[in-house]
C-alpha cells in the first residue's frame, strides 16, 4: 500500500496530537510498570518523510525493576492508550541505552521515533 504524502503527514499528526501531555510507560515482559515518563505538552515535531520524532520527554526513575520489553504511549488521561511500541538498545521505536534497570534509577531514553512505510 501507498499512502498519499499529504494523507501520511496528517495521520501522523493525528497521532502526536493524541500523545500531547501524555505518558510514556515502559513494562517488563511480565507485564510489570517499570517506570513512566511523560511527554510534553507538544509530544512530536513536525512529521518529515513518513517519521515523527518526540521532543523532550520529562524523565523518570524506575519504579520496578526489570528489564524492559515494550512500551505504551496513553493520553493526558492517562488511560487511553495511543499505541505500543517496540523498545530497543540500537533499533526499536524508543531507543534506550541499556534495556535492565533498577528501581530508583533514571530510565536512559536516547530517543523515540515513529514511522509508517
Amino acid at each position: 500500500m501507498n499512502i498519499n504524502a499529504a494523507v501520511l503527514s496528517n495521520m501522523l499528526l493525528a497521532f502526536s496530537t493524541a500523545a500531547n501531555n501524555g505518558y510514556l510507560r515502559f513494562f517488563s515482559s511480565t507485564d510489570v510498570l517499570i517506570a513512566e515518563c511523560r511527554f510534553s505538552s507538544t509530544a512530536f515535531a513536525a512529521p518529515s518523510n513518513g517519521t515523527i520524532t518526540a521532543n523532550a520527554i520529562t524523565a523518570s526513575d524506575a519504579v520496578s525493576s526489570g528489564d524492559i520489553a515494550y512500551a505504551k504511549i496513553f493520553q493526558s488521561d492517562g488511560s487511553t492508550e495511543v499505541a505500543s511500541l517496540t523498545v530497543g538498545v540500537g533499533t526499536g521505536d524508543i531507543r534506550l541505552t541499556r534495556l535492565d534497570v533498577r528501581t530508583g534509577e533514571p530510565i536512559p531514553i536516547r530517543s523515540c521515533t515513529i514511522g509508517v512505510s
